[in-house]
């Protein structure tokens, strides 16, 4: 559990770009797929899409407070599935693989490896190992985007968090 905690801790800073203490001025809110609300002049997305403020969503509370408000709402699958991490590459076109929807959708998965080459000019003639098909970076974006779409389409939308192990790719 205490690791679920740390987990949600750095998911929770990541979508709101602060720190461990609560945001004061309104940061910048982007959505996809959820709806966006306006609370006391304020504007959050409902990440469950239930037309209400709830703790997690709201940036201007605490990291814990919000940590908690969340981990009492996910189920025991999605509380597995924050545990998993999975390699999910790209295309040659920077589109999402096949089993996107299922490590996202149906395993609850938020981490991610991403181990595409990230090249101003990809090898065509390259193939594409281990380390997935060289893309541009502007396929990289729309890549990781698209996993970001796909995770807030989630019931609590929790945003996807992605890694790269430089060292061995």
């Amino acid at each position: 559990m205490r690791h679920l905690q740390s987990l949600l801790a750095a998911v929770i800073a990541v979508a709101a770009a602060g720190g461990a203490e609560p945001v004061t001025p309104q940061p910048a809110i982007d959505h996809r797929v959820k709806p966006l609300l306006t609370v006391d002049g304020h504007t959050f997305k409902d990440l469950n899409g239930n037309g209400q403020l709830d703790g997690y969503e709201d940036w201007r509370l605490g990291i814990d407070e919000r940590i908690n408000d969340l981990v009492g709402r996910m189920t025991p699958a999605e509380k597995a599935g924050m545990m998993l991490i999975q390699t999910l590459n790209a295309d040659a076109n920077g589109a999402l693989p096949d089993d996107a929807n299922r490590f996202v959708r149906d395993e609850h998965m938020t981490r991610f490896i991403f181990r595409n080459p990230v090249v101003p000019k990809p090898d065509s003639s390259a193939p594409p190992g281990r380390s997935g098909a060289q893309i541009t970076p502007t396929h990289a974006a729309e890549y990781t985007n698209a996993v970001q779409a796909l995770a807030e389409s989630t019931r609590l939308g929790i945003p996807a968090l992605f890694k790269s192990n430089a060292r061995n790719h």
